[in-house]
């Protein structure tokens, strides 16, 4: 346990002594060094007509520890003996882009550590730089055309190397192909550099071709390999360009499965191809290099001690894993059951609430049935001389031809005990009245269960056939690939070491993005920064990634949470003289939805409190479930129509995508509707008639795009009935004053009822929108 101990502490005990010498992290104590050892090589870097251009690029084209890069490449000067040239001309080059960087980014600063600057102001230091420097050369050098002409060479050149620089250097770039070019150029400069660098007589800068060559063609393939021999054969000399890339295509070759292999025939194949073209002696002198680079490159990777290059990592990482469109298939599958599963058991509840009234619905009411035992009771007494004594004030005015008719009601057919005890104990046709009435009930409950199964059941099969094609349609557009919003994630490549293009958006309503990759540590280290950069490229705003692993696969999904939130309050007051509420409401969110909805039915009592909840049970049910607003109401609109009692209901319902903001009011005979924001009032009302009056559903949906801190209030026509055509509310709404949803809208509730003077039942309901 000890020496566990030792071991864990001892990396902690050298990142301390590192700190306290360096004053700085290792990590950013290696960047620095690396930053200036590299403007010390590029600086070096000769090219044609004796220019050294690539210091000057460097230094203008990297975006942090641009002093360390400029110290680095005035150490190289110095070691060359040019160090006044290069002085000026790094001057100009840091003085020039420090100026525009003044003028076009921040004014403040004045001096550069890091900048993120234009790729045309650092072409354009760059070329000031190197203008400096060649002026200087000419002027020395007695104005020459050879001076004259490696000035116009460094200045291009020069500009162009930043360019080229920068596709490394600026993230935009990274991991794609214009990143891969800036790398290459990387490589081709470094080996320049270390073309004249001998080490135990070895050309270092030979080593590195080899190893480059090999290095990229292991990692990245043959075509990559290839091309990075052809760009080091060339710093090197270019007659070299053609053996450097047959050494990379071999390396990189899928029949090599050994990296021993690999660098052995492809070494020999390029040895007997330089013999040829060549000679044998001028391919001896890069012998002893290929061996080295062998000697240096086969054991590192042998241990791993090479790092991975997250460029190339797409081609090799993922050739096995489980794709993002197998992991979009089975969620869509799972959606599928889950989507039937809620619209099966919501159809259900719905259904017993229906079945509990089966039977009053579907047997006639009391003033049909009494009108029915009026008819028979005519046609047998109009003859009968006793017709007087049992009815004085006529058949339509007796009270116990209602009787029997509630009877007939209560029990569902009528016995001879039911009849006017007159006609019961003196009548002689008393029998066949009594089976007269039954035969003419039987037939008229007949004709309604005939018209019901006709027209009425197919036409709830054709809603319930609507409701299902409405959940189908939309399981499948939030689970089909949103390719816009795809091709925009996959552009900025920001995690392609960990996922590739093995990443996709899925969805419009409710976008899910779907990974897959590797590296779980690092996945779980940046669980919170793929959410907030995610997030941020897409637009929106995403839940907690949520991390699986499939086939020793790594999956990372993550969906589009809410934006917005809703709190809400409402309040009823009952019409003076009643005991229920013919209004009814209901406020309900689920899956990123809010709704909330008030019917009213057509007067006041219990049949008109009966029909408005059976239509909020209804709505509720299925919005919930998930199925559209429109579908539903079709068939809200059908089941009230059917009803026996012409008892029909207005709908005021709202729908707020907290995702998004974006809402709607659909309104169906309902009152007006009024949005608070920033001290003005949006009404938002329709002409339409109530449902259940008309076959086809008339409604009217108003769509609204909802902002923080947005107040809506929705109202029954008790409110909105009101004297002086809400006149008063709107004075009572324009003096809000950052009351609570539950006092205003109890204020709203108290005043309309003290202004109608309770002549209705009233409802409102309030309720505000905010950011999360």
């Amino acid at each position: 346990m000890k020496d566990e101990k030792r071991a864990d502490s001892s990396p902690k005990l050298v990142k301390g002594l590192i700190y306290r010498i360096t004053g700085t992290s290792p990590k950013k104590a290696f960047t620095v060094c690396l930053y200036c050892l590299c403007g010390y090589l590029f600086a070096g870097a000769e090219t044609v007509l004796q220019t050294y251009p690539m210091g000057i690029a460097f230094i203008c084209s990297v975006n942090t520890h641009i002093p360390f890069a400029a110290l680095g490449a005035l150490i190289s000067a110095l070691v060359r003996g040019n160090a006044v040239a290069e002085l000026c001309g790094c001057f100009i080059a840091l003085a020039f882009r420090c100026s525009l960087h003044c003028i076009m980014v921040d004014k403040s600063r004045l001096l550069l550590y890091n900048a993120r600057d234009s790729v045309l102001s650092k072409v354009c230091s760059a070329c000031a730089g190197l203008l400096c420097i060649s002026l200087i050369r000419i002027i020395s050098g007695g104005f020459t055309y050879y001076d004259l002409l490696s000035g116009i060479f460094s200045v291009g050149c020069g500009g162009f190397m930043v360019y080229v620089y920068s596709l490394v250097t600026d993230r935009k770039n990274k991991y794609t192909q214009r990143y891969e070019a800036g790398i290459a150029a990387v490589l081709f400069t470094a080996t320049l550099a270390l073309k004249y660098v001998e080490l135990f007589g070895l050309s270092c800068g030979a080593i590195c071709a080899f190893l480059f060559s090999v290095y990229v063609a292991r990692k990245g393939g043959a075509l990559r390999g290839a091309l990075t021999g052809f760009l080091c054969g060339a710093a090197l000399d270019i007659s070299l360009c053609p053996i450097f890339g047959i050494v990379g295509f071999l390396c990189g070759f899928p029949a090599f499965s050994t990296s021993l292999w690999s660098i052995g025939v492809s070494i020999a194949c390029a040895g007997v191809f330089g013999v040829y073209t060549l000679g044998s002696e001028e391919m001896l002198i890069y012998l002893p290099e290929a061996i080295a680079a062998c000697a240096i490159y086969i054991p590192t990777e042998k241990f791993s001690l090479l790092p991975d290059l997250r460029i190339f990592r797409d081609d090799v990482m993922y050739k096995n894993a489980v794709s993002v469109r197998e992991i979009a298939n089975i969620r869509k599958s799972g959606m599928y059951h889950d989507g039937y599963d809620s619209l099966s058991k919501t159809l259900s509840d719905i259904s017993d609430v229906i079945c509990a009234l089966s039977d009053r619905e579907r047997r006639p009411a009391v003033h049909e049935i009494c009108e029915l035992c009026e008819k028979e009771f005519e046609t047998f007494c109009k003859k009968c001389s006793m017709k007087k004594l049992c009815f004085p004030k006529g058949i339509r005015s007796d009270s116990s031809v209602r009787k029997t008719a509630a009877a007939i009601y209560d029990k569902g057919a009528l016995s001879t005990e039911d009849l006017p005890e007159k006609i019961r104990s003196g009548c002689y046709f008393a029998d066949k009245l009594t089976v007269s009435i039954n035969v003419k009930l039987s037939s008229y409950i007949s004709e309604k269960l005939r018209h019901n199964k006709t027209e009425v059941m197919a036409e709830d099969y054709m809603r319930i056939a609507d409701l299902i094609q409405c959940a189908v349609e939309k399981t499948h557009r939030e689970n089909e690939l949103n390719k816009e919003l795809t091709e925009k994630l996959q552009r900025h490549n920001i995690y392609r070491d960990l996922f590739g293009s093995n990443i996709a958006v899925y969805g419009e309503e409710r976008l899910t993005v779907i990974a897959c990759g590797l590296d779980m540590h690092k996945i779980r280290s940046q669980s919170s920064e793929l959410k907030k950069t995610f997030g941020k490229i897409l637009g929106v705003q995403l839940d907690e990634p949520e991390i699986s692993v499939i086939d020793e696969y790594l999956s990372v999904i993550l969906q589009q949470s809410n934006k917005f939130s809703c709190s809400e309050f409402s309040v009823q007051y009952v019409k003076e003289g009643e005991i229920i509420n013919g209004d009814s409401i209901f406020t309900s969110e689920n899956d990123g939805k809010f709704y909330a909805c008030i019917c009213d039915g057509m007067g006041s009592g219990s049949k008109a409190a009966l029909t408005s909840k059976l239509s909020c049970v209804f709505l509720e049910k299925l919005l919930l479930a998930g199925c559209n607003a429109s579908p539903v109401l079709k068939m809200l609109n059908h089941f009230v129509r059917c009803k026996t009692d012409e008892c029909f209901t207005t709908v005021d319902l709202s729908c707020i995508d907290l995702r998004t903001g974006l809402g709607s009011f659909i309104k169906s005979g309902a009152s007006v509707s009024l949005v608070m924001r920033d001290g003005r009032i949006f009404r938002i009302a329709s002409h339409t008639p109530p449902v259940g009056i008309m076959k086809e559903l008339c409604s009217e949906k108003i769509e609204f795009a909802f902002k923080n801190g947005d107040i809506a209030v929705m109202m029954s026509d008790g409110v909105s009935d009101c004297e002086n055509e809400l006149l008063w509310l709107y004075d009572m709404l324009s003096e809000y004053t950052c009351e609570s949803c539950e006092e205003l809208c109890k204020r709203i509730a108290d005043t309309a009822k003290e202004r109608s003077g309770g002549s209705d039942d009233i409802t409102v309901c309030v309720y505000k929108i905010s950011l999360t």
